[in-house]
């Protein structure tokens, strides 16, 4: 099951209506019904506030699992799950069986891409460390080109993107507060 199907389906059964969890969630309801359809990408912050609205954690409304430790988490190279995808880069979270975590650690894979990704702001603070490639980052009005071994830490809440530059694929540990 999709992880838009399963938000649904645990909407369903706690009597509440897409309108009432747009409200809560404080967003439009055509965006939420995206969500709930699967034709947007749920931001990392929304499955957050999603996640505590129905007392459970991020992982089981991404595997339909619990989370595992409150101690120690190991995720193997095989095992990070993806947590959304655009045309042009794919997100996968790192710590997803971590219980009560407080921090998001995750790996974004960019592909090289002419026009910059629509700006998304949330809640907290990010750093990006640049594994491999080069990115060109937008913070609010101001432009940052960042190569390999450079890091960036920066208020989510302003608008911000990145895209891949050149010709070759870039990516970035993101580790956002929550």
């Amino acid at each position: 099951m999709k992880i838009g199907q399963r938000i649904r389906t645990l909407r369903e059964i706690n009597n509440k209506s897409a309108d009432d969890i747009a409200a809560t969630l404080r967003i439009s309801n055509d965006e939420y019904y995206s969500y709930e359809q699967g034709s947007a990408d749920i931001p990392i912050s929304i499955l957050h506030r999603i996640a505590a609205m129905f007392r459970m954690e991020v992982s089981e409304l991404l595997e339909n699992q619990q989370p595992e430790s409150a101690a120690l988490t190991i995720i193997r190279a095989e095992d990070g799950v993806l947590i959304e995808e655009q045309n042009d880069f794919r997100t996968f979270a790192l710590a997803h069986t971590y219980l009560n975590r407080k921090i998001e650690p995750k790996i974004i894979a960019i592909e090289p891409a002419l026009d910059m990704p629509n700006k998304k702001a949330h809640s907290g603070q990010e750093f990006n460390f640049i594994l491999s490639g080069t990115i060109e980052f937008i913070h609010g009005s101001q432009k940052h080109t960042l190569h390999s071994g450079d890091s960036v830490y920066f208020d989510a809440s302003i608008t911000h993107a990145r895209r891949a530059i050149g010709n070759v694929s870039a990516v970035v540990l993101s580790v956002s507060s929550l």
